[in-house]
């Protein structure tokens, strides 16, 4: 199977699982808004972030054990494999002994003095809160072994794992209905039991499939030198980006109460639906793109730089046009009549926000599979904390909660213009092939047009089932005629005449 056939068939899997995933994830919302209720809803996801303030843990150590098992699959042995594997382990036991001590202290501190919670809910916001941390320590420790499954590219098992995963939660949900008092605590537990049982699947997993998992790892000096060095950049990063996610969502429970962070639930969970269509693309990517930098087949390397670029704005463009449009429709239908107020707003312009973070993941991937990641993450969170700060200073002086979202958005425009900078620099990628080309001449023109023809369907098509079909094709033969050049679109037909052929 070619480089291109993996990608494709790692690329359904995830989409694949992505789809599973929102719609459960979906229905999962509006039967835990129905149950728990808007306080109770806001509440839960309030306590949430404050874990998650301290999860960045998760996706710090993520990212390096990919990125290392990736980079040593493309150039090394199977001992070093087994090496990175008993590394990350240990790494990743230790870090969540840390993580414990530090959310229980930091966390009842914030509980206890600085959140807005309702009265009723203060017990089942401690309670919630060690549920929660429990919850993120197992959820951590699946961690090295999602990194196998990926690298090795069992992207399907990889998928149903993690719908099961879902799948249990949307069943803890739906027996809320049957539970008198406590919901919100009972959603607690549930999610505990159902992290606790993924970790499990994945442990028996790993260690039948692979034998990286099974013989036995030896520390080296240099292995755990350049990991150590890795996380401890990553570190930087990924605590500024939780800081910057979960700090809004603060400030907006300061500033607006739960029923803010209840709207902004909602919308991360839309915004989530959004970006995961196109941000899987890197992770089908990854492995081919690190492994090809490892052996420093650099063209193939800026290649699927670009390509994943490419396709990841046109499919972001595509989804979040349609949400914009139809926003009102899509929550009536989701959530019925029980809306929070401010969640139209937030949909509306976190799309905006969205657009311009969809260019950051190839540019990340570019420093991942570079290695020195010191520059980068400097400047990246120090951007970060200025949009934190810039929002606080946009709600103290009275500008609407929405206001957060208009300054998230150019704020990650700034970052993505600095990121680019620096991987021309350091990491050798072509800021005219890449920035003029594929992000001004290809993705801001193709966006252009977009907007325009939906602003006319919009306004003057009033059948929403046409209007949304007028849409979708609209969008296609856009990105067919302008997102692709023609030797891409030669390409695609042939691809699709070949697999037509092939059925027959």
């Amino acid at each position: 199977m070619t480089n291109k056939h993996k990608i494709v068939h790692n690329t359904f899997y995830l989409y694949f699982r992505t789809i599973i995933l929102i719609i459960t994830t979906l229905y999962s919302s509006r039967v835990l808004l129905k149950n728990l209720g808007v306080e109770g809803y806001g509440v839960y996801n309030l306590i949430g972030s404050i874990v998650l303030l301290f999860g960045s843990l998760r996706g710090l150590l993520a990212t390096a054990t990919q990125r290392f098992l990736n980079y040593t699959r493309g150039s090394g042995s199977l001992q070093q494999i087994a090496n990175i594997f008993k590394i990350s382990l240990l790494i990743h036991a230790c870090l969540c002994i840390f993580f414990f001590i530090v959310v229980e202290v930091v966390g009842l501190y914030l509980l206890n003095n600085q959140l807005d919670v309702p009265a009723q809910y203060f017990s089942a916001a401690h309670f919630i809160l060690q549920t929660t941390i429990i919850t993120i320590i197992f959820t951590v420790m699946t961690i090295p072994f999602d990194a196998v499954i990926i690298s090795n590219e069992h992207f399907n098992a990889f998928a149903y794992f993690a719908i099961s995963d879902e799948g249990l939660k949307l069943l803890g949900a739906m027996a809320l209905a049957f539970i008198p008092t406590n919901q919100v605590q009972w959603y607690g537990v549930f999610v505990l039991v159902s992290s606790s049982i993924t970790l499990l699947i994945r442990i028996i997993y790993c260690r039948t499939k692979f034998e990286e998992c099974r013989i036995k790892g030896v520390f080296t000096k240099k292995e755990c030198k350049d990991m150590t060095r890795f996380i401890g950049w990553n570190s930087l990063g990924f605590v500024t980006l939780s800081l910057f996610n979960e700090g809004i969502n603060m400030l907006l429970n300061i500033f607006g109460g739960v029923v803010a962070n209840s709207a902004r639930a909602i919308c991360s969970q839309v915004s989530h639906g959004i970006s995961s269509f196109s941000s899987k693309l890197i992770a089908a990517v990854s492995p081919q793109a690190v492994q090809n930098y490892a052996q420093k087949k650099y063209d193939e390397f800026f290649q699927l730089i670009c390509f994943s670029t490419k396709i990841i704005s046109l499919l972001y463009i595509i989804l979040a046009s349609i949400v914009y449009c139809f926003t009102e429709d899509i929550l009536s239908i989701w959530l019925g009549g029980n809306i929070p107020i401010y969640t139209v707003g937030f949909i509306r312009a976190m799309i905006l926000f969205g657009f311009f973070t969809s260019f950051h993941s190839p540019i990340d991937l570019c420093f991942k599979a570079y290695g020195d990641l010191k520059l980068y993450q400097i400047f990246d969170s120090i951007c970060n904390v200025s949009i934190l700060l810039t929002a606080y200073l946009a709600l103290k002086s009275g500008l609407p909660l929405v206001s957060v979202y208009y300054v998230m958005a150019g704020g990650t425009m700034i970052k993505v213009v600095i990121t680019l900078i620096l991987a021309n620099k350091q990491v050798g990628l072509s800021f005219r092939q890449y920035g003029l080309h594929v992000i001004v001449r290809e993705t801001l023109v193709l966006c252009l047009i977009a907007l325009i023809i939906h602003f006319v369907l919009w306004q003057y098509v009033n059948n929403i089932i046409l209007s949304l079909a007028l849409l979708l094709l609209a969008d296609f033969i856009i990105c067919f005629f302008v997102g692709f050049d023609k030797r891409e679109r030669v390409s695609v037909l042939n691809n699709i005449r070949t697999r037509i052929t092939s059925r027959r």
